[in-house]
């Protein structure tokens, strides 16, 4: 699979699970979308990685419930282990690591 058929596949990925976030908490991920509309999937997710600091809607799930950081964009590239190699490891690496700060099982990923 050439990588932009991989790139359009995460988009779409991406797209579900923003339509996930719509449904569980009644709130449209509308900054994501606009940023996916400008940047693309696979630069917005690298964006809000390797930001400094947490995303609103990261500090929201971990907020509300940590089991709800299994919305984050963090927890969903590291459940989409067919679009890590779009990333760099750097990407993968924070993903994790944020994770694990906040007390979230990365091994539950897998569930």
């Amino acid at each position: 699979m050439q990588n932009k058929d991989k790139e359009l596949l995460f988009n779409t990925a991406l797209h579900k699970l923003c339509a996930d976030v719509h449904k569980k908490f009644k709130q449209q991920p509308t900054k994501l979308l606009q940023m996916i509309d400008k940047d693309g999937a696979v630069e917005t997710v690298t964006k809000i990685i390797t930001a400094k600091k947490r995303s609103s809607a990261y500090i929201k799930f971990r907020a509300e419930n940590t089991k709800y950081l299994k919305y984050s964009i963090e927890a969903f590239i590291l459940r989409n282990k067919d679009f890590h190699d779009l990333f760099e490891d750097e990407v993968l690496i924070k993903a994790k690591a944020r994770l694990e700060y906040d007390h979230y099982e990365v091994a539950d990923l897998d569930s």
